[in-house]
């Protein structure tokens, strides 16, 4: 994708408005051909051409039979979206590096099946298969950059079933959170060696007491600091 579309689609999600329930209707469902699709417009248009040109009824009747079996595509893949219900909720809390967890409901109340694809901003696609008057829940999972309080990301919902000729998709952003805790820090070695200094002593290594030299780690307090050594290191 193109820097610019990028930009675009990003700007036109942000723009979305958060929602407790969403439900899915014409004014959200948009259509467009697929690859195939095209290929098969194009097919029916140099049908149409060259039965204009040399007048056979044959090449006309498969000109408007392939336009009819692309407008059939349109209406079953609105069909696949039309009336789907969608809310979504947090999952527990992680640490960040870890992935985020999202449970997505999906209810269906029409007789006929579905054949859906889900992706959250950011994540990959997976695949769903919803039985009719029936509901499903999806897993979504997203890596936790940052601690805090992390939304789910806008979610694109689509579907090119049955034909594959036609792709009906939307756009929704669900209101749901998982909170993202700071990553511990490692401090494996540095704890072994105090624990073995412990054991060798009648005291334990206290705050005050010089043990060793080690590499600065986030935490450690400016008392911890060897200010001499770093300004001989020209740190």
């Amino acid at each position: 994708m193109s820097p610019f579309r990028e930009r675009l689609r990003r700007w036109w999600w942000s723009r979305l408005p958060q929602e407790e329930r969403c439900e899915l209707s014409q004014r959200r469902i948009y259509l467009l051909p697929t690859r195939f699709g095209l290929l098969l417009m194009i097919v029916a248009l140099a049908v149409w051409l060259g039965a204009l040109n040399y007048q056979v009824s044959l090449a006309y009747a498969l000109a408007f039979w392939i336009v009819g079996l692309l407008l059939v595509a349109v209406l079953m893949a609105y069909r696949q979206l039309a009336g789907l219900k969608l809310s979504a909720d947090g999952g527990p809390a992680v640490f960040t590096g870890e992935a985020a967890r999202f449970s997505l409901l999906l209810e269906n109340r029409t007789p006929a099946a579905r054949r859906l694809r889900i992706a959250a901003e950011g994540g990959e696609p997976q695949a769903c298969e919803l039985e009719g008057m029936a509901d499903a829940r999806m897993a979504l999972e997203l890596p936790a950059s940052r601690r805090g309080w992390l939304p789910l990301p806008a979610c694109v919902v689509e579907s090119d079933a049955p034909f594959g000729l036609v792709r009906a998709w939307a756009v929704l952003k669900l209101r749901a959170r998982v909170l993202a805790y700071p990553a511990p820090l490692p401090d494996a070695a540095r704890g072994r060696r105090e624990t073995e200094a412990g054991k060798g002593g009648g005291e334990g290594i206290g705050d005050e007491d010089f043990s060793h030299l080690d590499a600065y780690r986030y935490g450690d307090t400016p008392r911890q600091i060897a200010w001499k050594v770093m300004a001989r290191r020209d740190l």
